[in-house]
């Protein structure tokens, strides 16, 4: 990539929009310069910034000091893919997280919460667009092709930042290169075949952890002849040592096939153990049956003897029962012929009533007969007379009823006529009050007709007062900010010194260890002088006073040095981080005691006081003031509301209350009319009745018709008294006729009835009514009770006998058996048999259990056996590519490669290097031999003398030495990088500061390199204050910074 231009607006030391035009030089190698502070490197961090962002917590320090109003920082950087002239052009536009300004008020106020961080990404040539939602971040790590710690320690030289590129150990080293080289390749492979072996052993344990859970479940017996041979083996696989398996499963094998012949002896005398208790259990059921016959003999015997004591008593039994069924049978007859004989002496009874009644009821129709004749002929007449009475009445009362209408009619128009004028004269009285309410509301209407006015006035000096407590408030909140973050501050100092003490007391450790370190390397050194031999290090031939090295003091190892230079440089890292986080806590509080100060002055000036400590008690006032005339206010609007509502509501009603009044008055009108003509047709009418009044007539008719309902009433009664005596008489002969027809045949039913009575007492040997004596001495439960008796002994009789007919079938002649003997040998066989069970069970388990083992460890041993064969292989190949492989080196292939890739580095590098120091050093990479002794050291650069011809640390470099040699590699590897298509072109470089620690010497031949490479596509920017580089560098940046900030221009020359 190679740099077009870079804008920065509000950013850090640039508070103004700032451009930086990148094609402007005419040369590839141009200078940064300017004072310290001026904001040299502040464009190298911009350039990063804007391809990496910065984490959460560094965003805020972007935002520039010196833009005024809190403008949002900005940095705009625009690249090209390559310096080829057709390359891709892409813009990134990032804005950090900054606080800005709360609008809508009257001066700005710093907000509370700072404003999101963001990205865009824009491909200038298509067009095509990334923001942060859409990977914007990633995008611009695949165009670059380096993170940012890659891109910062390749594209960027900076004093001390570079010497942990030559200083890291070897596996930090192989993270960078693996970018630069493309080596992912090889520590996949690594990683695959690492995964792999670890599969493998993975399955391999398992399945080793499976046999010996399988070995647990393995149940033994003592008494087999190789019992303890197989407990060792068993033993020593639970141990974990599976090599024997193989020998263990051939005698498991041998010792499986001894239970199955064991199992199959068992089984053998199981048998014959069953067949005899099957035979006795057999022989026990059928004693039991035998002995059961026994018992049903003796029992049958037993009844046989009862019933026949029972016998005579059952046969008189037998014979009452008889006699007593048949008095049952006698007296159905018997009351059938006393039946008879009541009949006929009822029906006798009732001949005689109807003959003794017969002329009484003749007597009584005649008279009834008469009565009705006398009747009628008064009954017709008065009939006649109600109708002639009913026509005149009913004319008369139509004439009075419509008289009386008319009367009624006119009392109700009088009414309603007196109503409808009520109701005109309320309606009056209503207009004229509503018009009395309309002049008082107009009256209160033109008294506050300025409050609203007043309101939006108002309204005006509220919004302002609000403005101002809006403003007073963020005060406020800024002060409580202020104070949050001085204590805050105050909590870091804290910190930052306690940090402070720790690293003093840690650099003095690591001062103390390497100087003894250093000093003792000086004994070593006097050890190897010879007298007459040049010293290595002063080269004198005469050693008068050699180091002599104190033995009773421990001499430090160099692994002991590092551990202290670390640990120091851990704390020294942490007290740079604390340093920071003080700093910027302190410019936060100068920024918000900025703002508080201008916020309190713009405050005081709107209140129009001089000091800002009675702004509250000003503000508080102000607010009770228009508060106070707000209520006021809000009274008076409330009053014109009402009068005005009041106003519109009365012109309403007055407008249909007129419309009611005319209403009523056409009303009245139409009543008076009504009233006239109805006096008029009452006037009108006459009487032409027979009647003087309504109640006349009605007298009259009820008259009439009271005579006619009695002679009426009279001759009904008279009907029904002839109809009733009819009936009656007829009935009464009808009935006399009917019970003298049906006389004989009753006397001829008692005849038959008595009959059969006599037969019936001849048939049952009964003489009179000696039947009767049984019915009355013995009741139907006793019947019952005998019946059952006797019922029970023919049972028991009969089933004695069947009984004992069976059992002696049964017994057939022979003997009782003796049933405990034959239970207790059953009993004793029944143990035989479960103790056979039991050990045949246990041993059928046992087999079973063994034999499943058996099966499932061979299947386990026979796959292990495969993938014991692929483990071999993967894991020599996984141990000699990662290198962990015993008795070799422990460096990876992925270090072997990139070893490779690193000598060409290096090749490109010690041309500049060698230049550099003035033919003195060259960098190489560490012996292989010696580099994965212990661990990973492939990558470690040693620095070689080309004066002296020895090896040494490059750690032992001074710092103007170790720049030139970070310089060197850079530039390198950046060679390296160009020649490599398909990786990333990273055709920019800066270089920031370290030309102070050079010598004159050194330094002209660093710019003499410098100027060498310009002449090819790199575009190198050297950001030095050094003034001795102005003089070789004619294209130059020149940065200053004022009270605005930081600002550039060019000089070309």
């Amino acid at each position: 990539m190679r740099p077009i231009s870079l804008k920065l607006n509000a950013f850090g030391s640039y508070g103004k929009e700032t451009l930086i035009d990148f094609t402007k030089p005419t040369q590839n190698l141009f200078l940064i310069t300017g004072d310290t502070g001026s904001g040299k490197s502040t464009i190298f961090d911009a350039i990063v910034y804007a391809l990496y962002g910065a984490g959460q917590e560094n965003e805020l320090e972007y935002q520039s000091n010196f833009s005024y109003n809190a403008k949002q920082p900005s940095v705009t950087f625009t690249f090209a893919e390559s310096s080829e002239e057709n390359a891709k052009q892409y813009t990134i536009i990032r804005t950090p997280k900054y606080y800005r300004y709360k609008e809508n008020s009257k001066k700005k106020v710093l907000a509370k919460k700072p404003e999101n961080p963001t990205v865009t990404l824009i491909e200038n040539n298509s067009g095509n667009s990334w923001d942060k939602k859409n990977g914007a971040d990633d995008k611009i790590i695949d165009i670059v092709g380096l993170n940012k710690n890659q891109f910062m320690q390749v594209a960027m030289i900076a004093q001390g930042e570079f010497m942990n590129v030559i200083r890291e150990s070897s596996n930090n080293k192989k993270e960078i290169f693996r970018k630069l080289f493309n080596t992912e390749i090889y520590d996949k492979i690594a990683d695959a075949l690492g995964n792999r072996k670890k599969s493998l052993e993975k399955q391999i344990s398992t399945i080793k952890t499976e046999c010996q859970t399988e070995l647990l479940n393995v149940i033994l017996n003592e008494n087999y002849a190789k019992y303890a041979e197989l407990k060792e083996y068993l033993d020593i696989l639970q141990d974990g040592n599976m090599s024997i398996i193989n020998e263990f499963i051939t005698l498991f094998k041998d010792y499986c096939n001894y239970l199955k012949a064991q199992y199959d002896n068992i089984c053998a005398n199981n048998e014959k153990n069953n067949d005899a208790y099957e035979k006795a259990s057999a022989d026990l059921t059928e004693a039991n049956q035998i002995l059961v016959a026994f018992v049903e003999y003796e029992n049958a015997e037993k009844i046989l003897a009862q019933c026949k004591e029972q016998k005579e008593a059952i046969a008189e039994k037998e014979s009452l029962l008889n006699k007593i069924n048949d008095a049952y049978v006698v007296k159905p007859y018997y009351n059938n012929y006393v039946n008879a004989e009541n009949a006929k002496k009822d029906l006798e009874n009732k001949i005689n009533t109807q003959e003794q009644s017969l002329p009484e009821l003749q007597s009584a129709f005649k008279n009834a007969e008469n009565k009705l004749k006398e009747t009628e002929p008064l009954f017709e007449n008065a009939k006649k007379e109600f109708t002639e009475i009913s026509s005149s009445v009913n004319s008369a009362l139509k004439m009075f009823e419509q008289k009386e209408k008319i009367e009624k009619e006119l009392e109700s128009i009088k009414e309603q006529y007196i109503k409808a004028v009520d109701l005109k004269t309320k309606e009056e009285k209503e207009i004229e009050s509503i018009n009395n309410l309309l002049k008082e509301n107009n009256e209160i209407k033109e008294n506050y007709k300025n409050a609203n006015v007043e309101k939006a006035q108002l309204d005006n000096e509220i919004k302002e007062c609000k403005s101002i407590v809006d403003k007073n408030e963020n005060i406020e909140n800024v002060q409580s900010q202020i104070k949050e973050l001085q204590e805050e501050c105050t909590r870091k100092q804290r910190e930052f010194t306690d940090c402070q003490e720790q690293y003093n007391a840690v650099n003095g450790e690591y001062e103390r260890i390497n100087n003894r370190f250093l000093s003792e390397q000086a004994g070593v050194l006097a050890k190897e002088l010879k007298d007459g031999e040049p010293c290595k290090v002063c080269g004198s031939t005469v050693h008068p006073k050699p180091y002599v090295s104190n033995e009773s003091i421990e001499i430090p190892t160099q692994e002991e040095v590092n551990n202290a230079k670390k640990k120091r440089d851990l704390i020294d890292k942490k007290l740079q981080e604390k340093s920071m986080e003080c700093n910027n806590i302190i410019k936060d509080i100068k920024n918000l005691e900025n703002n508080y100060s201008q916020a309190c002055d713009e405050v005081c000036k709107l209140l129009n006081i001089s000091s800002k400590e009675s702004i509250t008690e000003v503000l508080n006032e102000r607010k009770a003031d228009l508060n106070k005339k707000y209520a006021e206010n809000r009274a008076s609007i409330k009053i014109l509301e009402k009068a005005e509502n009041t106003i519109s509501e009365l012109n309403e009603k007055i407008e249909k209350e007129t419309e009611l009044l005319s209403t009523y008055d056409a009303e009245v009108k139409e009543y008076n009319e009504k009233l006239i003509k109805t006096e008029t047709a009452l006037s009108e009418m006459t009487n032409n009745s027979d009647y003087s009044s309504k109640e006349d007539a009605e007298k009259a008719i009820n008259k009439a018709e009271i005579n006619k309902n009695d002679l009426e009433n009279k001759y009904t009664v008279a009907k029904n008294e002839k109809e009733n005596t009819k009936i009656k008489l007829e009935n009464a002969e009808t009935l006399l006729e009917e019970y003298k027809k049906t006389l004989p045949n009753a006397v001829e039913e008692i005849a038959k009835t008595e009959t059969e009575y006599n037969n019936i007492l001849s048939e049952k040997n009964f003489n009179d009514n000696s039947w009767n004596e049984y019915i009355e001495k013995y009741s139907q439960d006793q019947i019952n009770e005998i019946t059952t008796e006797i019922n029970k002994y023919k049972d028991d009789l009969k089933s004695a006998e069947t009984q004992k007919k069976s059992a002696l079938k049964y017994i057939n002649n022979k003997q009782k058996p003796d049933i405990d003997a034959l239970s207790s040998k059953v009993e004793e066989l029944r143990e035989d048999k479960k103790k056979s069970d039991e050990e045949k069970n246990i041993m059928f388990n046992s087999l079973k259990n063994n034999n499943g083992i058996l099966n499932r460890i061979t299947e386990k041993v026979e796959n292990q056996t495969e993938i014991l064969k692929d483990y071999n292989k993967v894991n020599v190949i996984a141990d000699l590519i990662s290198g962990s492989a015993s008795k070799q080196a422990k460096i990876d292939l992925e270090t072997f490669v990139q070893r490779y890739y690193l000598q060409n580095i290096l090749h490109s590098a010690n041309k500049r290097f060698e230049n550099m120091t003035g033919g003195q050093f060259q960098l190489i990479l560490k012996d292989l031999n010696k580099a994965g002794k212990r661990a990973n050291e492939g990558l470690d650069l040693m620095v070689y003398s080309l004066v002296t011809g020895k090896v040494r640390e490059i750690k032992t470099l001074s710092g103007g030495e170790s720049f030139m040699a970070a310089l060197s590699l850079a530039l390198g590897m950046a060679d390296q990088i160009k020649s490599k298509k398909g990786s990333i072109n990273l055709d920019m470089m800066f270089i920031d500061e370290g030309f102070g620690s050079l010598d004159d010497r050194s330094r002209a031949q660093a710019v003499n390199v410098l100027i060498e490479m310009a002449g090819s596509d790199k575009l190198i920017g050297i950001i030095s204050h050094v003034s001795e580089l102005k003089q070789n560098i004619g294209n130059q940046l020149i940065v200053s910074k004022n009270e605005s900030g930081s600002t550039i221009k060019w000089k070309i020359d």
